[in-house]
């Protein structure tokens, strides 16, 4: 079968989950986005050369990688799923009118088989949906999870614990006003800086011992 030509696009939850990105972030999205529908899931050098080196963490966000470092974002593959599914009962519901139509009693199913599926079923597409939306449900995490997360990658605790107070006080919202929707994402793209890692301490240095002179 030929590779499915399009996607569903559903304008108001597109318009809804770029909230919390600037155009140019929805440009990269999207367009990375239409590069998964083609070539499927995306190694990071590829996205790097879509986005130029230039991909945004809020962008990232809205992608999961694999055991293999793919990203995909799994609202996609859903839609692309949903359509496979559907291409395929309409080539079967064809084969089996037309196996009607060449038996003797085709005029009084003709008109049946001849109806197409609808393409979309709203509540069955509702129900994928809210469950979708329901697994990816955010939980905050807690003082000691973000501490251990920042200690694990080279910062100390006073910082993981200025980040997490700062996002708790805020109801998990970001500067933006925007809803935290992967507070590793966040750590990673905004709070982890060089200048706030842990200070190793010198090694094998040798102090002058101080003296004082008597008149």
């Amino acid at each position: 079968m030929a590779k499915d030509p399009a996607f569903l696009f559903y304008s108001s939850d597109f318009l809804s989950g770029v909230q919390d990105l600037t155009m140019e972030e929805r440009g990269q999205y999207i367009t990375l986005l239409c590069m998964q529908h083609v070539k499927g899931r995306l190694t990071r050098k590829l996205i790097d050369l879509i986005c130029h080196g230039n991909a945004t963490a809020d962008v990232m966000a809205k992608f999961e990688a694999d055991e293999n470092g793919m990203y995909f974002n799994k609202r996609l593959e859903v839609e692309i799923d949903k359509r496979r599914v559907h291409a395929e009962k309409q080539r079967d519901r064809a084969v089996n009118g037309w196996n009607k139509r060449k038996s003797k009693d085709t005029t009084a199913h003709a008109t049946a088989y001849a109806t197409a599926m609808p393409l979309e079923n709203e509540d069955v597409n509702k129900n994928i949906n809210k469950k979708i939306k329901e697994k990816d449900k955010f939980i905050a995490p807690t003082l000691p999870e973000v501490i251990a997360y920042f200690e694990a990658n080279g910062y100390p605790s006073t910082h993981a614990t200025h980040v997490f107070n700062y996002y708790a006080d805020a109801n998990w919202r970001d500067a933006k006003g925007q809803p935290v929707r992967n507070w590793k994402q966040k750590m990673r793209g905004v709070w982890f800086d060089e200048k706030y890692k842990t200070q190793k301490p010198t090694t094998n240095t040798t102090y002058a011992p101080i003296t004082t002179s008597r008149p």
